[in-house]
């Protein structure tokens, strides 16, 4: 039970980084910047995610940290 109350609260965590982060390319940032455990996976191990991030990085003209 308590495994799947973690996984529903990383995925609202990472939805919600992914939203403030799709809201703040109108302003044209120069960098967003992400709290290290705000997110549930990781880059180096995760392709589709990695693909993700760098897709943001490209549309927002951002450096992504």
């Amino acid at each position: 039970r308590w495994r799947r109350v973690c996984l529903c609260l990383c995925i609202q965590t990472a939805d919600r980084v992914w939203r403030l982060s799709r809201q703040a390319e109108e302003f044209e940032p120069d960098l967003l910047l992400w709290p290290e455990s705000a997110m549930p996976y990781r880059i180096d191990t995760d392709p589709g995610y990695r693909l993700g991030v760098h897709r943001l990085a490209e549309r927002s003209g951002a450096f992504v940290s």
